[in-house]
């Protein structure tokens, strides 16, 4: 892949700001996707491949989410929802090589390079139907992942706009248009 397209919600993702062409936002719970923001964006450089970068982001994420489910369950005795946890996506290119990895509650690590598409949160299903109907039509695709981005934020709770297009090169992320 020479590129990667990612969509960006104004509050949501994050990328290492001029150190590699790295993405990644994350659904669930704000505080601790603000506390995977920090941890990230202070190590982002530190990583030479996907390899080395997916087990310790993976252990990162389960880290955070162990830390909220033991405030949960024995602090506040309730019961333990996915949504007071965090999954995370992330997508760029560390040591030259492009990636597409989602790291759910628990940590656990999923490439979709090969699927060349993957999105997370509350308009995940909204984005992978219009993504799987769009594949059908012959047209330019940032036009497609636009369709896409209106549908979603015209239909999943908690999506909303203005957002925006990224594009992600290896040589690093630009905005591709205005906000949407």
């Amino acid at each position: 892949t020479d590129d990667i397209g990612i969509t960006h919600f104004q509050n949501k993702l994050r990328r290492a700001e001029g150190i590699i062409p790295l993405a990644w936002g994350c659904d669930g719970n704000d505080t601790v996707g603000n506390e995977f923001d920090l941890w990230m964006s202070d190590r982002a450089s530190s990583f030479s491949d996907w390899q080395t970068l997916y087990p310790v982001v993976a252990g990162e994420v389960a880290r955070l989410n162990g830390v909220r489910r033991t405030i949960v369950k024995e602090l506040a005795k309730a019961e333990w929802n996915p949504g007071y946890g965090i999954r995370c996506l992330m997508a760029g290119w560390v040591g030259g090589q492009s990636g597409i990895w989602q790291f759910d509650d628990v940590g656990q690590a999923t490439s979709y390079l090969a699927q060349g598409f993957y999105a997370i949160g509350s308009g995940k299903l909204y984005a992978a139907v219009s993504y799987e109907t769009l594949k059908r039509i012959d047209d330019k695709p940032l036009k497609k992942l636009r369709v896409i981005m209106d549908i979603v934020t015209d239909h999943a709770p908690h999506c909303q706009k203005p957002f925006m297009i990224w594009g992600i090169t290896k040589t690093g992320i630009t905005p591709i248009e205005a906000p949407i």
